[in-house]
């Protein structure tokens, strides 16, 4: 074999970075308004204080109270005809800083995970099965199992209060999203965003249960205590380098009243730049691009700066329809990786060496 390919991402050297094959989206429990709408006590299990309600009804907030009755699922129809989002470009996973309020907007909004230099592009969904009006909401969360609200903003065309707010056209069922920016909250303020941010979660449940959107809510002094530790607890333990952008979308009827709530779907990690091990991985130069089948040849690789504990040099085989066919790894340790920037390591064998 005279000619090796190579790739790498975050865990692996993989130059187009990591790919997902289908949109992470919540679990379906996340999307219950309250015990009022859905007629069990299951959410008072949960251990984030308004998180579950966070992600639907503070949104929900900012329709304005132009909410009526919300269907959430529609059982009997069939899978294959319900309204879904789908994410048609990503965001770009990596070589995007976060920038603090105090330098200002920043000079390129987050590009899509295909973007080129002469042809750029942009984070976009579909609402599939839909043709109508719809209000999509963009937020961020955290990068978990089971995501947050992040204290991270959004800022630029169409955000306020750091979330995204997009009204679509009948006929407009895809939303591209240029010029968004992650606006950076320190670990400091970071508290305060999100109990501000749980304590308008926990006011709008209680509005949601009592059927009136526009009759003021109050928390008690236990309520706000406990808005205040848990906002605490997750900003001690949140991750201000990598966040993940959250889709919602609201269907409007003929009279432009919010009629059905589509699942929320989850984008891939956006990383800060600023964070070690968060720089866009490229190949720069190798000292040999051919060698034998049976491996075991040393290969010297300039690359961007890498971090030695977290890497790994990945050779794959694709089929003319991009299907992998076959992958291996170079062998190699971390004191093969010199000053981030560099690595020396020995070439796998083929598959099939003898052909």
């Amino acid at each position: 074999m005279n000619c090796i390919k190579h790739a790498y991402d975050n865990d692996s050297l993989n130059a187009r970075g990591r790919g997902y094959s289908k949109s992470e989206s919540f679990d379906e429990n996340w999307y219950k308004m309250s015990d009022a709408d859905t007629g069990s006590d299951d959410s008072k299990d949960s251990n984030t204080v308004g998180v579950p309600q966070f992600l639907v009804v503070n949104n929900v907030h900012m329709l304005n109270g132009d909410h009526h009755h919300v269907n959430m699922y529609e059982e009997t129809v069939d899978d294959e005809a319900k309204p879904y989002i789908e994410i048609v470009e990503q965001p770009q996973s990596r070589g995007f800083r976060f920038r603090y309020e105090c330098e200002g907007p920043s000079h390129g909004g987050l590009q899509g995970e295909k973007s080129e230099k002469y042809r750029k592009t942009f984070p976009a969904i579909k609402i599939r099965n839909y043709n109508g009006p719809s209000r999509v909401v963009v937020n961020l969360v955290t990068d978990e199992a089971v995501p947050r609200p992040h204290a991270h903003k959004l800022v630029g065309k169409n955000c306020s209060d750091g979330v995204c707010t997009v009204d679509v056209k009948t006929g407009q069922n895809t939303v591209t999203f240029a010029n968004l920016c992650v606006q950076h909250v320190t670990r400091k303020k970071s508290a305060e965003v999100i109990e501000q941010r749980i304590i308008e979660s926990m006011k709008m449940d209680k509005m949601v249960k009592l059927g009136n959107l526009n009759e003021q809510a109050y928390l008690s002094e236990d309520e706000l205590a406990q808005a205040k530790q848990q906002a605490e607890k997750q900003a001690k333990d949140m991750q201000l380098n990598v966040v993940k952008l959250c889709f919602q979308a609201y269907l409007k009827d003929g009279s432009g009243l919010i009629s059905k709530v589509l699942p929320s779907v989850l984008s891939s990690p956006i990383y800060d730049s600023k964070a070690p091990g968060a720089n866009v991985l490229k190949i720069c130069r190798m000292d040999k691009y051919g060698g034998s089948c049976k491996g075991d040849e040393e290969v010297f690789l300039l690359c961007e700066k890498v971090q030695k504990d977290d890497i790994s040099v990945r050779f794959v085989e694709q089929d003319e329809d991009g299907n992998v066919v076959w992958e291996a790894f170079g062998n190699f340790g971390p004191f093969d990786v010199h000053r981030q920037y560099a690595i020396v390591f020995k070439t796998p064998a083929y598959k099939d060496p003898n052909n």
